[in-house]
């Protein structure tokens, strides 16, 4: 399978410079307008600076990822972002008025980032489970997981859980409605870590004050499923 998207380029950059500090640039790099125009012109007026942002994505495979906390069902997204660099000078014509116009330098490059994102392919959750960056042969230079874990499953009994107060400051409470034991409850950091579990309950009340103010993923575990919620504690 192979879904490619192309960005038309975007402008992240577009600065224009004026005045005196044109010429001061243009000699410490032992540069004039005479030499950018091959004689045309005589007198350098103003740089534009634009730096364009080019990205592709190409849809190609799709499986399970395996993560730290639990198996996800994900698209594998190849990237290539293209950054070009333009740097154009205005020189101004002062003999005839023929030569004047904007000028290219030696400063215009174009540089290439490649990758892949393992996209989570649920509705809910559109962020990028694992990030790899590559060579442009695509192979692999690192690998980094996501901050977050997600925030969805397909529990078919999370409404049949609550858990209040969101935010909690002193308590969390983790019910279950009808006569379900939870298997097991656990409690991330933002960096995946695991901070707290517990095992076979049918309900739990859980002191959060000794935790540090700062988002959460509470994962519940019941009858083969689960669910995660995001908590905040404050």
């Amino acid at each position: 399978m192979e879904l490619t998207t192309l960005t038309v380029p975007v402008t992240i950059i577009d600065s224009l410079i004026g005045g005196p500090t044109v010429n001061l640039l243009l000699t410490s790099q032992g540069l004039s307008a005479m030499l950018l125009s091959f004689g045309a012109a005589q007198v350098a007026d103003s740089i534009n600076i634009q730096v364009n942002m080019t990205n592709t994505f190409d849809v190609d495979a799709y499986g399970s990822v395996i993560m730290p906390n639990g198996t996800f069902n994900a698209l594998r997204v190849r990237t290539s972002v293209a950054t070009s660099s333009d740097v154009l000078v205005y020189c101004t014509d002062t003999l005839t008025g023929v030569g004047s116009g904007w000028y290219s330098t030696p400063f215009s490059t174009t540089t290439y980032e490649y990758g892949y994102y393992f996209m989570s392919d649920d509705p809910s959750i559109r962020f990028a489970l694992v990030e790899i960056s590559t060579d442009s042969a695509f192979n692999i230079e690192a690998v980094s997981f996501l901050s977050e874990p997600p925030l969805s499953s397909n529990l078919n009994v999370s409404s049949e859980i609550k858990v209040y107060p969101i935010p909690a400051t002193y308590d969390l409470f983790i019910e279950s409605t009808v006569p379900k034991i939870l298997d097991k409850v656990e409690l991330f950091d933002l960096n995946g870590k695991l901070i707290f579990s517990k095992a076979s309950a049918s309900n739990i009340k859980l002191d959060v004050s000794k935790f540090k103010k700062s988002v959460y993923v509470l994962k519940i575990y019941s009858e083969d499923s689960f669910i995660q919620k995001k908590i905040v504690i404050k």
